[in-house]
This record gives C-alpha cells, structure tokens and sequence, in this order.
C-alpha cells in the first residue's frame, strides 16, 4: 500500500511514505520525523497509519503527533498509548460514518483508559498528552487536536496556522488546558479543510515552533520542492541554534498534482 524508507540515529529517527491513489485520483507523499532533545527519554510519539486498500476512500490515512506532558511520570507512555489506540480503533471503526462521528467514541474511551491507569499505578501518576490527528481523505483533512501540538496549511506559498493553542499564561511559564488523560472529561477540537494540488500539512510539536519563526517555517518548507529528510534536518538545525532543547516532531504531507 504505503511504499516508505527510514532513516534511523541514536538522537533522531526519519521515515517517508508514498501512498498511491486507489479509485481516486490523489496520491501524496508523507516525512515523519522525531529528534530527542535534552532528555534521555523522548515524549513525543509520531505515526502514520494507512488501512487495508478498500479503506483508502472510506477512512483514508491518519498523521499523529503526540506529546506527552512533561509535569506528569508517564508522558511518554500516554503519547504512545493515544496514537496507537487511536489508530486501532479508527480503523476498525465504521466505514458508513464520516470521521467526525467515527472519532468520538474513540477519544472517550483513550481518555477514560489513561485516567483509569493513572490512578492504579503510582508511576504513571497524571500521564496525559497533547496531540494533532490528522485525517486525509481524499482532498478533505479532518485535523483533530487538544494542547499544544501545531497544525499548519502552506498552500499557494502562504502558511496558516490550522489549530490553536489549548494553553494559558501563568507566573512561571504557560500551563496546558486540554490533553488526553488530563482531566476525566475530554474536550477537543476540530477543523475541516479542503487541500489542493502541492499542498503541505505540516504537524509539529512545540519542541520546533517555539524556536522557529513562522517565516523561516515557511521558507524552509517553500523552499522544499521535493519532500526528503533534508528539509527536516534544516528545521531541527535551526530550532537547535535557536536554543530548543525539548524533543521535536514533524509531521508534512504533501498532495499530489491531480494534473500530472
């Protein structure tokens, strides 16, 4: 289905993806991407899931970065959770109902099943993540997200900044408001765009927008007329010399030229 080609060292880890076009005329390519900063553990978890090749139009394929929040002892261990619980039920969801009502259920259930072992076990005491989903169906995204994880649109070499900070300022830096397994009710937030030919979504945890300028993003990713591991290479050089020492993600699909 997907064809894909990784790129592995001891601080980072780089694979892309080729997904053809089944019935539909789209096709895209997809970098996904993860450096570990300071730390010795990285709490970001990302993924990228196409199901069985019927399910191309159906379903589509799913783009997730998650980031487990760092005051609580199993970030990492809730950021791989969620993606991976995430993408098992989506795909085993319903092929009748459109994304937004597939998805539902599924956050309750992750959210419920994190806060639940973060209460009877001592070591994953407040594990929670923020997170972006994804969803590409066709020339329709379903991008759902809680927290902090960023979600951006270059389309006609413009940048857009698809999603919104679920976080508040306070005394001594800036406190997350929403994340799975935070809180025993989960709020979300979704957005529905429409992408065209040569297109670029772009997921990335804060690790990288903190540190990189909404123009350099946008150049470096103006600049990339062809998706490879070097585009990724210069946007982490770049945060690193900006002084980021926290672990960053990326996430970029790239459309298709419906006319080629």
């Amino acid at each position: 289905m997907a064809n894909s080609s990784a790129k592995k060292s001891r601080h980072g880890y780089c694979e892309d993806f080729f997904v053809p076009s089944s019935e539909s005329p789209e096709s895209y390519s997809v970098l996904i991407s993860s450096f570990t900063g300071d730390k010795e553990v990285n709490e970001d978890y990302v993924c990228f899931h196409v199901g069985e090749l019927k399910q191309l139009n159906t379903h589509g394929s799913v783009l997730i970065i998650a980031d487990g929040l760092s005051g609580g002892k199993g970030g990492r261990v809730a950021a791989e959770l969620f993606s991976r619980c995430f993408a098992d039920g989506y795909f085993s969801s319903k092929e009748s109902l459109p994304p937004e009502k597939n998805v539902g259920h599924i956050f309750y259930s992750i959210n419920k099943w994190l806060v639940s072992m973060a209460k009877m076990d001592q070591s994953l005491e407040g594990m929670a993540a923020s997170f972006c989903v994804v969803i590409i169906r066709a020339w329709e995204c379903y991008i759902f997200h809680a927290g902090d994880v960023r979600c951006y649109l270059l389309s006609d070499n413009q940048l857009q900044q698809i999603t919104s900070d679920h976080v508040v300022s306070a005394l001594y830096g800036q406190y997350i408001t929403r994340a799975i397994g935070l809180e025993s009710e989960f709020i979300g937030e979704m957005n529905k765009i429409t992408i065209s030919d040569n297109d670029k979504i772009i997921v990335c945890s804060d690790g990288l927008y903190r540190f990189v300028t909404h123009n350099q993003l946008r150049r470096s990713l103006v600049n990339a007329h062809f998706l490879g591991s070097s585009t990724i290479d210069d946007l982490v050089n770049c945060a690193r010399l900006n002084g980021s020492k926290d672990d960053v993600s990326i996430g970029i699909a790239h459309s298709g030229d419906r006319g080629q």
